[in-house]
């Protein structure tokens, strides 16, 4: 289920990068398409290693009780969103892409970005209220919580899709393909 669920959600990130919408946000600082790419490719792929890693760790020791395992999913979620807190903030610092419509490229991924934190926040809160102390209720709990979290991620590609049919950048395009920090993002 993790292993679709950031499949999922890395997939619509991509798909915002390469172009994005929403309305427009003036900035001041406008950044060369090259070093913005570079900049947002290497904060994605950071969060991206990171969610891996985080899982990773879930499932790597056995929990002690059924309020370890709890307490392990919630800090899983809780440090994703500290952990996407740190991608919205690094998107930010970017700057906006030198691009035709890069402001609204720009705003779009942000508010992506902020939509995704959103939904895990509130997944985390969910989280806390499952069962600490009955494997059964836990169990159907993650496992409808995990359900969410993929309908969340299908709604998160659904809008970064429509997006990059309403705003096309071949530059933007052009700098992805050919940023070594973009290569490996899937």
């Amino acid at each position: 289920m993790r292993r679709r669920f950031l499949t999922i959600v890395t997939a619509a990130l991509v798909a915002g990068l390469l172009a994005g919408s929403a309305s427009p946000a003036p900035r001041a600082q406008r950044t060369d398409v090259k070093v913005w790419t570079t900049k947002v490719c290497t904060s994605l792929k950071t969060w991206q290693h990171s969610l891996i890693r985080r899982s990773k760790a879930v499932n790597a020791t056995t929990p002690k009780s059924v309020g370890d395992l709890h307490d392990r999913f919630v800090a899983f979620l809780n440090a994703v969103v500290g952990d996407t807190d740190a991608l919205i903030a690094q998107t930010r610092s970017a700057g906006t892409p030198s691009v035709s419509q890069g402001a609204n490229i720009e705003n779009a991924l942000l508010s992506g970005f902020k939509k995704l934190r959103g939904y895990f926040a509130s997944d985390a809160t969910k989280a806390k209220h499952l069962s600490r102390t009955n494997a059964s209720q836990l169990a159907a709990g993650a496992t409808a919580l995990g359900n969410l979290i993929e309908r969340q991620a299908t709604q998160i590609t659904t809008t970064f899709n429509a997006l990059d049919k309403k705003y096309r950048s071949s530059d933007l395009d052009a700098a992805m393909k050919s940023a070594p920090a973009c290569k490996g993002i899937a």
